[in-house]
């Protein structure tokens, strides 16, 4: 019975310790990283007014866009092209961080 109870507290303390992390999920990860290459290897030779103006597009357009750069010598590799694709079809020009 007490071997039971002791369990059940474990599998209790670990599931609200779950709940509760301060790890990033996949999505806020995925979220910072895109952002990171935008001001990083975007804004090396566009501006954020260039990149501002085009918000609001699919993710097929920027994918397009982002290996478009690769191709001229951007420093992307395949999954740097998704994240950063990724990032800016969810941006909207009225609230993206780079855009204000």
């Amino acid at each position: 019975m007490m071997k039971g109870l002791c369990i059940l507290a474990f599998i209790l303390v670990f599931a609200a310790m779950a709940g509760n992390s301060s790890f990033p999920t996949d999505a806020a990860a995925h979220t910072s990283e895109g952002e990171a290459l935008v001001k990083n290897v975007c804004g090396r030779c566009h501006s954020a007014q260039r990149v501002c103006a085009n918000l609001g597009r699919d993710q097929i357009y920027w994918e397009r866009t982002v290996t478009r750069m690769r191709q001229n010598g951007a420093a992307l590799s395949a999954p740097d092209i998704s994240s950063a694709a990724t990032y800016l079809a969810g941006q909207k020009k009225d609230t993206a961080p780079f855009c204000n």
